[in-house]
């Protein structure tokens, strides 16, 4: 079932879900919630969307952006490619 509002937690072991549903053409809202992840994965990353938003040890943080109108896969992950997961648009 497609999403237009979903929390993504932020924890030393990387990110959850590693998969999210939305749909084509929407606006998306994604609300990041660091439970004390350090180093590279509080630098939530959309490199295709051009959006990184750096959410502290224990603190929170909205992004929004609207889908791609077309189905696709967005691939999200820290600044350093290491912890990620896919935005599945359809």
């Amino acid at each position: 079932m497609p999403v237009t509002d979903a929390t993504i937690t932020m924890t030393s072991s990387g990110y959850a879900p590693r998969l999210l549903t939305v749909p084509a053409g929407q606006k998306i809202t994604l609300r990041l919630v660091n439970q004390g992840a350090g180093g590279c994965i509080q630098a939530f990353t959309i490199p295709s969307l051009h959006i990184q938003k750096i959410v502290a040890p224990n603190n929170s943080d909205t992004i929004t952006f609207t889908a791609p109108k077309e189905p696709t896969k967005l691939t999200f992950m820290c600044s350093m490619g290491m912890y990620g997961g896919v935005i599945d648009v359809i």
